[in-house]
Order: C-alpha cells, then sequence, then structure tokens
C-alpha cells in the first residue's frame, strides 16, 4: 500500500466522524442502529417540539444511515397518503378504489418519482450540516438553513415557549453538547448490555 492510499484511507476515516447536526422534523424519536452483529450502536434523533425539529449531534457516519433511511421514509409514508386521498376521491365520486396491480401501480410509480425529484428538499429538513471536523480544533461550520416544503409543512406548527425570567437560558453550544453525551453514552450502554448478554450465554 503506497503513501497516497494511507493519506486517502486515512482522510475518509476522519472525516467519517465529523460532527453533523441531523434534525427531525417528525413528532416521534427516530432510532439509528449500526453494526448490529458486531459491534452494536444506537443512537436517538429526538422528535419536534414547540415548533421546532428535534436536533442532535452525531457522528457523519451515523448522519449518512440517518439521512438516507428516513429520507425513504419520508417518501413512501407520502406516497402511502396520496394512495389513500385519491382512492378516497374515487369513493366519494361513487368510482371504485384504484386496481392494486394496473390503476394503483402507475399511479405510485409517478408518485414516486416526482417524490423523488425533492430529494434536495427534502434533506434539507433532515441535514443540518457540519457542526464540527473531527482532529480540527475550534473549527465549526455554518449550519443549513432549514428549509420547509409544503408536504411538510405542518409538521412543524407551534409557538415557541417562551423563557421566563427565573429561568436560566440554556445556550445552544450546552445544549448540543448535552445532546451528544447522552447519545454517546446510551450507545455504550446498549453496546455494554448486549455485550453481557452475549457472554451470560456463552
Amino acid at each position: 500500500m503506497n503513501k497516497a492510499h494511507q493519506l486517502r484511507e486515512a482522510e475518509a476515516l476522519r472525516v467519517s466522524r465529523d460532527l453533523y447536526t441531523v434534525l427531525n422534523p417528525t413528532q416521534n424519536d427516530i432510532m439509528v442502529s449500526l453494526n448490529i452483529k458486531v459491534s452494536p450502536e444506537e443512537w436517538t434523533i429526538p422528535g419536534a417540539a414547540n415548533g421546532k425539529p428535534g436536533e442532535a449531534i452525531v457522528p457523519n457516519y451515523v448522519r449518512i444511515k440517518y439521512v438516507e433511511e428516513t429520507l425513504q421514509k419520508i417518501i413512501y409514508i407520502k406516497n402511502d397518503e396520496l394512495v389513500k386521498k385519491e382512492n378516497q376521491k374515487r369513493a366519494d365520486r361513487g368510482q371504485d378504489s384504484m386496481d392494486l396491480h394496473t390503476t394503483q401501480a402507475r399511479f405510485e410509480s409517478r408518485n414516486l418519482k416526482n417524490l423523488s425529484g425533492k430529494q434536495k428538499e427534502l434533506v434539507k429538513l433532515l441535514d443540518g450540516g457540519l457542526y464540527k471536523e473531527y482532529g480540527v480544533s475550534d473549527s465549526k461550520g455554518d449550519k443549513v438553513p432549514v428549509q420547509i416544503t409544503p408536504e411538510m409543512s405542518g409538521v412543524l406548527e407551534g409557538k415557541k415557549t417562551p423563557t421566563t425570567p427565573e429561568e436560566t437560558p440554556i445556550t445552544p453550544e450546552e445544549e448540543r453538547r448535552k445532546r451528544l453525551s447522552d447519545n454517546l453514552k446510551k450507545a455504550r450502554e446498549v453496546k455494554a448490555a448486549k455485550k453481557r448478554k452475549k457472554d451470560d450465554k456463552s
């Protein structure tokens, strides 16, 4: 293995550990599971609250898996909603529902193509951008503004709860660090629990 190849591999490994902000515009917490059979990790991305998307700081490799999986879920959930809406329109007109293997198949294919064309917009709902480069001191990326598509606009409705004078506001930096610490702690606990379970069986 030559030096150039080693440098590329080292840089790829470093980039995989960069910290990113990920966003969850849904009302439910989303779990991201990695290396289930070898070295299990579980990360929790909290759901939206007070009109703001849930937010977590995670390594780049977790971000990639989270965005890919959640993007597909959003697309297929939206497709299911469109199918139900179309069938309801047909029922209101006294028509039969779409045939699963012909009419509905064509309808879904067209919807998925249209929704896939909006992937860049949807990704902005999930990926908050670079938070900190791994191995680079005091380097923080600019957060990508959240862009809400018409399909997702209702998800983030609500008013922000004001801070009372008696409360001590937590800075965004302190909140991000706490969330990262909580996620790392949970991942270690899950890994340790599964290891104990495996040891008990042996």
